[in-house]
C-alpha cells in the first residue's frame, strides 16, 4: 500500500443565490469562504493523484456551493500533529476526517485511532464511527497492526485478515492488539492450512491476488 496522503478542501457558498440567481452573467454572485474537509487518501502513488481522486469523488460545483481540494499534507506530519493533542481533541478531530481510496471506490471509512507508528485503525462498528456517521460505516481493522504494507481485507470471526505483498506475498490474520498474536504464511503453505482458507478467499475476492481457492 502506498503512503497515505492528507488532502484538505475548501468550501465556498454563494449567498447571491439565496435571493437572486447568483450568476456571474447577471452580475449578482456573492461567494463567501466557508469551512473545509480533510480526507486521508489511500492507494494513490503521488499527491496529485490523491487530489484528483478527491476532486472526482468529493467535490461539489454548482451555483450554490462549491468544494474543491486546495492542498496536500504529508501523512506522518499530519498524524503527529493529531496525536500531539489532548486525547479528547484527537477524538474530536478524527471524527471529521474521512478515509477514501480507489480500492473501495464510492465508500467512506472513519478513523478510530492513529497508532504511534502511523497505522490507521478504522472504525469497525457504527458506534465507533460515532453519532451521525452510521451511514458511512463500512468496516475496518479492529486490532492494531504494525505493517504499513499489509492490505486489509475484512474483520470476520474475531480476526483481521490481511494480504501483504512484501517479500513474495503473505497471507495474514490477526486476533488481538498483542503484536505477536497473528499468523502469516506464503501462498504455498496457506493453501494447505485450513486456518488460512478464509484469508485466501478474501484476498482472492478483494482482487489483492489472483488465486483459485478450493472450498471443498
Amino acid at each position: 500500500m502506498n503512503t497515505p496522503y492528507v488532502i484538505h478542501t475548501q468550501q465556498i457558498e454563494n449567498y447571491g443565490s439565496h435571493a437572486e440567481d447568483g450568476s456571474f452573467k447577471t452580475g449578482n454572485p456573492y461567494w463567501k469562504m466557508k469551512g473545509g474537509n480533510t480526507y486521508v487518501v489511500l492507494d494513490c502513488n503521488r499527491p496529485a493523484t490523491a487530489m484528483a481522486f478527491v476532486m472526482e469523488t468529493q467535490s461539489i460545483n454548482d451555483d450554490y456551493y462549491k468544494e474543491f481540494p486546495i492542498r496536500s499534507e504529508d501523512f506522518d506530519t499530519w498524524a503527529q500533529k493529531i496525536n500531539d493533542q489532548h486525547e479528547d481533541d484527537v477524538a474530536l478531530d478524527l471524527k471529521y476526517v474521512m478515509v477514501i481510496s480507489p480500492r473501495f471506490y464510492g465508500k467512506t471509512k472513519v478513523i478510530r485511532k492513529i497508532t504511534s507508528n502511523g497505522s490507521l485503525i478504522l472504525a469497525t462498528t457504527p458506534e465507533e464511527a460515532g453519532k451521525g456517521f452510521e451511514d458511512l460505516f463500512k468496516g475496518g481493522p479492529k486490532f492494531e497492526h504494525d505493517c504499513l504494507e499489509c492490505i486489509f481485507l475484512a474483520h470476520e470471526d474475531g480476526k483481521d485478515h490481511y494480504y501483504c505483498p512484501e517479500n513474495g506475498g503473505r497471507f495474514v490474520y490477526r486476533c488481538s492488539d498483542d503484536p505477536a498474536d497473528y499468523q502469516s504464511a506464503r501462498l504455498e503453505f496457506a493453501l494447505h492450512d485450513p486456518a488460512f482458507s478464509r484469508t485466501l478467499q478474501l484476498a482472492n475476492d478483494n482482487g489483492a491476488v489472483n488465486i483459485f481457492v478450493d472450498q471443498d
